[in-house]
């Protein structure tokens, strides 16, 4: 008689006897048999081993039934002899809330445990068998508790990677990516990784230390990338069209205003006419104003290059001021900033000078001292200035009020180097023991000015690219050799 009690005898016989038994209801059997927790009651029942009966008790009462099912029938075709040992199934290993989360792996106590879903169970179950059927049937064993151990662990851990990288992957993906991992988990592809990560790491891990998931890591990585350079894209497309849509609607605002604005021909001709007009005779009354002012309270004259009319001018003007009433004051500029090469022509320039301060004690001469510049050497220059300040003494003229005369450049471009201040002397003769301009407010500061200077472009002889001013001419500013006396007469 073929049955299942002629087969050699294991916990799975006697769990099928048991259920036939419960299935035939009552008897001494059912009796006996009625605590199925105690595997010393199993043991004293069937008269059989510890771990055998601690098997059939966890079979009867701690493992889902569909999983003692599997087990049943995977025992029933493969036999238990080099399947797996019944030490295995009565330590707990297929049961509820059993986990393998011993000693190195304790911190994943929790994430190894067999839960209520039974997915770590099943998958350990699966593993079991894959493993058992790719090996060669010659060197088939049965699997051990020790043994057992890794692989629940591996099962586990392959379980709670999938459920991370399932929080990460879109849902159209991740069924793929499970279908690909699953199937290099059961070629135990996967296990040395796994372990690794148990024994060095803790919850809840990095999923890149598993070299299988790295390449989904990466495609998911991508995907993110991708899917956040596609909105910035998006929001950058979105942005464009509202900046443009911005300046269109401004465009045309302003397009409105203007139409709004815009007069005929006619009329815009006859306003532009007017406009010139005015502003022709602005220019006509203050070209009066000043004239008839110099005519009436200040007279500028420039000397010739012989200095003979300096002192006619002066006696001139003098007596047309002197009948309109008030004091005069006299400012007589001596401009050496280039000095001249003939010394009798400065000679005469400074001779002249102090005969034009002699004649009244309300007159102040200033000296614009020489300037370095590319055509003279720092030598050169020291020896001008003490030829210049000698003959002024000599001339009976004082050269102890130094002063700085300070420019601006306002219309002048960022590559001009001209410097924005001179040195001066404010001279007095000497024949007087009073002067009306040592109380001026130049003389008691030290500083006159600032005085503007014309753009480069607008020297004499600028001619662009053909003719430009030398090294000399942009220092002193007028093309012209020497010194230039000016007088300036002015009524109080």
């Amino acid at each position: 008689m073929n049955s299942e009690t002629q087969l050699r005898p294991n916990a799975f016989h006697f769990h099928r006897q048991i259920i036939i038994l419960q299935r035939a209801g009552g008897g001494s059997a059912e009796r006996q048999f009625s605590e199925w927790e105690s595997a010393s009651s199993v043991a004293r029942a069937f008269g059989i081993g510890k771990l055998e009966s601690g098997a059939v008790s966890a079979l009867m009462t701690s493992i889902d039934p569909s999983v003692a099912e599997q087990l049943t029938e995977a025992v029933r075709r493969r036999g238990m002899a080099k399947l797996l040992s019944h030490e295995v199934i009565s330590r707990g290993m297929f049961s509820k809330s059993w986990t393998s989360g011993l000693a190195a792996a304790e911190s994943w106590k929790e994430v190894l445990r067999n839960k209520e879903d039974g997915r770590i169970v099943q998958l350990f179950v699966a593993r079991l068998l894959a493993d058992h059927d790719r090996c060669l049937q010659t060197m088939r064993k049965a699997l051990t508790y020790k043994d057992a151990v890794p692989k629940h662990q591996c099962c586990g851990m392959f379980c709670h990677l999938l459920d991370c990288l399932e929080r990460n992957a879109p849902a159209t993906q991740f069924k793929d990516m499970q279908d690909r991992l699953h199937k290099m988990f059961m070629e135990s592809f996967m296990d040395p990784d796994l372990l690794h990560m148990v024994s060095s790491e803790v919850p809840p891990g990095d999923l890149k230390t598993v070299a299988a998931f790295r390449p989904f890591l990466a495609q998911l990585e991508t995907m993110v990338r991708e899917a956040k350079e596609e909105k910035e894209a998006a929001l950058a497309a979105t942005a464009r069209e509202a900046d443009l849509n911005r300046l269109l609607s401004n465009l045309e605002n302003d397009f409105e205003l203007l139409r709004s604005r815009v007069e005929s021909s006619g009329k815009e001709a006859e306003a532009h006419a007017l406009d010139m007009k005015y502003i022709r005779e602005r220019q006509q009354q203050g070209k009066q104003y000043i004239d008839v002012w110099m005519a009436k309270k200040c007279h500028f004259s420039r000397t010739d290059e012989h200095f003979d009319s300096a002192i006619p001018q002066f006696l001139k003007f003098k007596e047309q001021f002197r009948s309109k009433g008030g004091d005069e004051f006299m400012i007589c500029c001596l401009d050496a900033t280039v000095f001249p090469a003939n010394a009798s022509y400065m000679s005469n320039a400074i001779k002249t000078f102090s005969a034009l301060l002699s004649m009244t004690s309300n007159a102040v001469g200033i000296v614009l001292m020489p300037v370095y510049q590319t055509q003279t050497t720092p030598g050169a220059l020291l020896k001008h200035k003490h030829l210049l300040e000698t003959n002024l003494m000599n001339a009976g003229l004082s050269t102890h009020h130094t002063i700085q005369v300070l420019f601006a450049k306002p219309d002048s471009s960022a590559k001009d180097a001209r410097a924005l201040c001179q040195t001066a002397i404010a001279c007095f003769h000497t024949h007087f023991s009073e002067h009306a301009f040592t109380s001026s407010v130049a003389i008691r500061e030290g500083k006159l000015g600032p005085c503007n200077l014309v753009k480069i472009s607008d020297f004499i002889g600028y001619d662009g690219e053909l003719s430009k001013p030398g090294a000399a001419a942009r220092v002193e500013q007028l093309l012209r050799f020497g010194p230039v006396l000016h007088l300036l007469m002015k009524t109080a």
